[in-house]
């Protein structure tokens, strides 16, 4: 074995841990997300109560963008790490959830649903 041939084993070996390390992560975290947007989703009523109770304009502004954001950047970062679910040679590979993909097509059909612009 050449030191160039043992160079290619070590950096692959990093690459695989690596690859395996982002997407076992993910998997892991993603739960954890799509049970913070339903908890938003379900919450908003609530948010929508406790601006009315605020004598401050700029701090029911404030919390309501906040909670906008937060909403939009959780459902957005949760459909881009849910397209792992979509590809084959990932699913195969590591021990994941066969229901991630069901789940990551449901997460893609928010964004949808709010793009399409018809009032619900």
């Amino acid at each position: 074995m050449s030191v160039q041939d043992l160079t290619n084993a070590i950096i692959s070996g990093i690459n695989a841990g690596a690859e395996q390390l982002l997407e076992g992560t993910l998997a892991a975290v993603l739960p954890g997300i799509w049970i913070a947007i339903l908890g938003l989703h379900l919450g908003r009523p609530y948010i929508l109560d406790m601006i009315d109770r605020f004598t401050l304009r700029l701090g029911a502004d404030l919390l309501w963008l906040i909670y906008v954001a937060l909403r939009d950047l959780l459902i957005v970062s949760g459909v881009v790490m849910s397209f792992m679910y979509f590809f084959p040679d990932v699913v195969s590979a590591d021990a994941l959830p066969l229901t991630g993909g069901i789940a990551a097509a449901v997460a893609l059909r928010c964004p949808v649903s709010k793009a399409d612009g018809r009032p619900r």
